[in-house]
């Protein structure tokens, strides 16, 4: 209970707030009771896993040409999204870069090598 003191009066408050949002509320002094339903306008946003909103696609490019993968990844909280070849997690690099805007993400490679230079 909380009170709150005024020039002319003293008003006694209590109520919950549940997790949804919703709760009620009952406030009164001398003269008045009064009964509030309240609903808080927020939206909780709810844990949802990982989905691609936008699949990746295959990429042919020549040797020397940028190439250029995207996706768009939603999910609550939000997903940790990296870039793997053979398995392994790309580290950054002056060669390609890693771009990430909202739920889209893109790798940027600068210019294609052979598999042989690699």
């Amino acid at each position: 209970m909380r009170a709150t003191h005024t020039q002319k009066s003293i008003l006694f408050c209590s109520g919950e707030i549940g997790n949804c949002g919703i709760g009620n509320v009952f406030c009164e002094n001398e003269r008045t009771i009064t009964y509030f339903a309240v609903a808080e306008d927020v939206q909780r946003e709810r844990d949802t896993p990982p989905e691609f909103r936008v699949q990746m696609r295959d990429v042919s490019k020549r040797v020397g040409e940028p190439a250029t993968f995207d996706c768009q990844i939603q999910g609550q909280p939000r997903p940790e999204v990296y870039w793997t070849k053979d398995g392994q997690r790309l580290p950054e690099s002056p060669r390609w870069k890693f771009i990430t805007e909202d739920d889209h993400y893109t790798l940027l490679i600068y210019e294609v090598w052979s598999l042989v230079s690699l």
